[in-house]
Parts: C-alpha cells; structure tokens; sequence
C-alpha cells in the first residue's frame, strides 16, 4: 500500500462510519463489534473460567427461571463472562426466556439485559433463526419510544443480511418513524451492515428507506447517520447471477430516484447543517462519478476556507481526505487551512494533503512551515511522516486513485 494511502486510512472519527464505501464492490459491511466474530477472536487469547463465584454456565442458566428478576438480571448478565463456550450452552435458553420476558408475565429490564448478553455473546447458527425471529418481532412490534426496540436494533442487525427477515424488519414504518431519535439512528446505521448483498449489491429497499425518508429526518443525527450509510452502500447495481465473475455495473437507469433526493437536500431549502451537509456531496458523488465535479469540490473546499465552526472544517478535510487524488484541484484551499489555530483542522488537513499522492507533493513546503512552529511532539511527528509519505508517493495503483471506489463509466 502506497505511504499516502496508509496515512489516509488512518482517518478516524466522523469518517469512521464511511470508512466502508473504500471497500471493493461486494465485500460487504465489516462484522460488527461485540458479536459473534469478536468473541470467538478472543477465545485465542483469554482463558476463560470454567466456574465464576464456584458455579457453572449451567447453574447460571437455571437462574433464567428465578422468580426474582433481580436473580434472572444477574445470571443472564453473569454469561458473557464465560466466554464464547457459553453460547451453546445459554443460547437457545436466553432465546426461550426473551420469549417469555417481552411478555405480561415477564420483566422489560431482563429482557433488555437478555438483548444486550444476546449483542455481546452471539449466538452459534442452529439458535440464530429463533433469535433472529424474537428480535425482529421487538423490533417490529415493540413499543413506539420504547427502549426495548432501541436495544434490539443494533443487535439484530450484528446477525447480518442472511438472518431471516432482518431487513424487512429494520425498514418497516414503525421502526423507521420510531418517535426516539436515537433508535432511528440505531436504524439508520444498522441498514450499513445488512443493506448489502454480496452478489447483487444494496439492497432497494435500504436505499429507499434511506434517500425517502432518513435523510429528510427531524434530528441532525439521524441525517448525518443515513448520509455515512448511504455512502458505506454505494449506488445500486445492475442485477447479477450467482457466481458471475464480471465486475458490478452500476443500475444507471434507476440511479437518478436515488440521487435526486440527495441533491435536493443540497438546494436552497435543504440542509442546514454544514457538517451534514459536507456527507451529503459525498454521498451524492459516490453514486454519481459525474458529480465528483468542480461544483462539489468547490463547495466542499469553502467549507474549508470559510467555516467558522472548526468541526465543519475538518469534517471537509476528512471528505476531501477520501476523494484523495480527486480533490487536487482544491489543494490551495487545503493548504490554508495548515495556518488555522485549532490541532484538530490542521492534523485533517495534513492527512488530506498526503492523502492526495503525488498530486499533494506541492504542499511540502507548506507542511514544514506550518508544523514547524507547533511545539507538539505530535505535530512534528506528523510533518515528518506526511513529507516522508508525499516524496515517496507516485501514481495511483492499477484500479485507480484513492477515494469512493470507481464506478463503470456511462453508456
């Protein structure tokens, strides 16, 4: 990997969530945290107890039954520590009891502790289908504003596209016109991990749910949420056979339903929110290889030159950090920002000048200078790093420059 690229990558925070529209077409969403994949790396390396407080994962799931919810709290909590030997063992049997708690005889806060041990553990494939089924039904059914549906979603969505039903359950209109915030950006960020099939690509009824009605949303982080996503998913692809070894090609007649909601946050009377709507060009370009064009640089770019608020700025330069070699022809702007006060803008803007390759080797100078009066060892490892990375960069690789990956030209 060329030196401009590892640093790029390197970008953290707000571009964290976008991270994945970098990914070659069909890899799929990177298994999420806390489930089954982290938990069973981990066994490698932790030994884990046979016996915690001298009783067996056994004589913990027998408290599922406990007539006291405090009790039942306690031993459905006590099973991630375990480790992920645990699943067979209280696997099917957290499934029965969430049954049994979401219930009128049962406890709302067991059942949220079952959700979140369910999210933490995993479960092994034969439990996954029932437990696919009581969480979509949660997440279908549970209460308007309800903190249950909250926990679910994030944990439904950790089984991925091959769960049953679990799509249809993250896009139905309760879920998605959910009266909490929160649970809607849960949502919105759930559709980056399931919305994505291998083979024929994002999944329509995501991008519907998404360009239709998240990114008109009320709350700022549900916009800013839907935009990453949409970004993570890309445009939609034309249909495929299993197995056809041919690259993917974009679904070029019916891209414009879902870019034209997107631009239309860009109007007059669109998005407020300039950190918003910075995702929202990029979203827009990573769908449309003709709108990676000077208007949206530009504006990108101004954002960079003429923003007041820091966070805008560099929420900018993260975007212009993955356009890469496409955003060059705003490297002046992006130079400027080198002088600005605040570590963070100026630490963004050096990642989106080397993340520029060759095309960045101009800034040179400028880094030196602008890091050179920073008294941070931090900032002089960064200068050194960053010139180090633009004298030894050269051309894009074969497949083409860094940035929202390339899409088959229009016919």
């Amino acid at each position: 990997m060329p030196p401009h690229r590892l640093l790029a990558a390197l970008l953290g925070g707000a571009i964290a969530a976008a991270a994945a529209a970098q990914a070659p077409p069909g890899a799929g969403p990177v298994p999420p945290p806390g489930g089954k994949d982290d938990m069973s790396k981990s066994k490698t390396t932790i030994d884990w107890p046979t016996q915690i407080g001298g009783r067996d994962v056994a004589s913990y799931v027998k408290d599922f039954t406990h007539p006291d919810p405090t009790a039942r709290l306690s031993a459905v909590q006590t099973i991630p520590a375990f480790g992920p030997d645990a699943r067979k063992a209280a696997g099917k049997a957290l499934v029965d009891r969430l049954k049994i708690e979401v219930g009128l005889s049962g406890d709302p806060t067991v059942a949220a502790g079952i959700i979140d041990t369910i999210g933490g553990l995993g479960l092994d494939d034969a439990d996954m289908p029932a437990g696919a089924a009581a969480l979509g039904l949660i997440v279908q059914n549970g209460a308007n504003g309800g903190l249950l549906r909250q926990h679910a979603v994030p944990v439904l969505a950790s089984f991925g596209p091959k769960a049953p039903q679990v799509l249809f359950r993250l896009t139905d209109a309760n879920v998605i016109q959910d009266r909490s915030f929160e649970t809607r950006r849960l949502t919105a960020a759930a559709l980056a991990r399931v919305g994505m099939d291998e083979h024929q690509g994002p999944d329509v009824r995501a991008l519907n749910v998404l360009t239709l009605t998240m990114i008109k949303d009320a709350s700022a982080a549900v916009r800013m949420e839907a935009f990453q996503t949409l970004l993570a998913l890309g445009p939609p692809w034309k249909p495929r056979k299993v197995g056809d070894p041919t690259p993917p090609a974009v679904d070029t007649p019916n891209l414009a339903k879902y870019v034209a909601p997107m631009k239309a946050r860009l109007g007059v009377n669109g998005e407020k929110e300039k950190q918003i709507e910075v995702w929202c060009r990029l979203a827009v370009m990573r769908f449309d290889k003709d709108e990676v064009n000077d208007a949206n640089l530009t504006a990108l770019a101004n954002l960079v030159a003429t923003g007041a608020d820091a966070a805008v700025k560099i929420h900018a330069l993260n975007a212009l950090a993955m356009l890469g070699e496409f955003a060059a022809p705003k490297i002046e702007k992006v130079k400027d920002a080198l002088r600005a006060g605040e570590p963070g803008v100026v630490d963004a803007a050096v990642k989106a000048l080397v993340a520029m390759g060759p095309k960045g080797k101009p800034a040179i100078p400028a880094i030196k200078e602008a890091l050179a009066g920073r008294t941070e060892e931090y900032f002089k490892k960064l200068s050194e790093d960053a010139v180090k990375a633009l004298e030894a960069a050269k051309g894009p690789e074969p497949g083409g420059p860094p940035g929202p990956p390339p899409v088959p030209p229009k016919k």
